[in-house]
């Protein structure tokens, strides 16, 4: 009968007992901490070209960068931008309605807005109910929802704003003529008081005809 090695009886063990990897949750926090490091690593490298701008014109030092980094100018204009603290540079990795309008504010509260989860009002079946988002993940209609300036607004806000744009929209764009014209002849729906001139517009409608 065959004996078998200790390197063999090794190799059985390891098929019956695999090494375990990590749960999903720490797998994920492995990979939100790499994209929290590119995140302060492309902070840095802001800092960086705003240095060589400094001594160098963008004419000389673009060019340069771009055959090294498939770049466009404009965006190396944007963080030379977010490094003198016009907007934090994490709304340049996040393109979305939202970032574009944190772009606009003073910088303390684009940084405060872009970390916080912001309020969103959402219409259900039972009235409105609130959800939490961050910037990215703003529609532009909730970014003009959520946001009232350099604020943002409170679920009772939202809600009243909300109601407000359901009233604009249902509102008809204007009031309906009190009369129709069929073949030649114009039938009032109502009674109804036409002036001079608005008689005038209306013979050169039917003349039109």
């Amino acid at each position: 009968m065959l004996s078998v090695t200790s390197k063999n009886k090794a190799k059985m063990k390891d098929r019956i007992n695999p090494v375990k990897k990590d749960n999903l949750e720490e797998r994920i926090e492995a990979f939100v901490q790499l994209a929290q490091a590119a995140e302060d690593s492309f902070a840095q490298a802001c800092r960086a070209l705003f240095e060589l701008r400094q001594d160098y014109p963008a004419a000389e030092l673009y060019p340069k960068i771009r055959k090294r980094l498939p770049i466009a100018e404009s965006f190396l204009d944007r963080m030379c931008e977010a490094a003198q603290k016009r907007f934090p540079a994490r709304l340049l990795i996040y393109p979305s309605p939202g970032a574009t309008y944190l772009q606009k504010l003073p910088y303390e509260k684009a940084t405060q807005h872009s970390a916080d989860d912001l309020p969103v009002v959402i219409p259900n079946e039972q009235g409105f109910a609130t959800d939490y988002k961050k910037f990215y993940e703003l529609t532009f209609n909730e970014v003009r929802q959520v946001f009232d300036g350099d604020r943002v607004r409170g679920a009772k806000d939202q809600t009243t704003w909300l109601q407000r744009q359901r009233l604009r929209h249902a509102a008809p764009a204007q009031a309906p003529e009190p009369f129709e014209i069929v073949d030649d002849y114009v039938l009032f729906k109502r009674d109804t008081k036409l002036t001079i001139a608005e008689v005038e517009l209306l013979l050169k409608r039917l003349r039109k005809l």
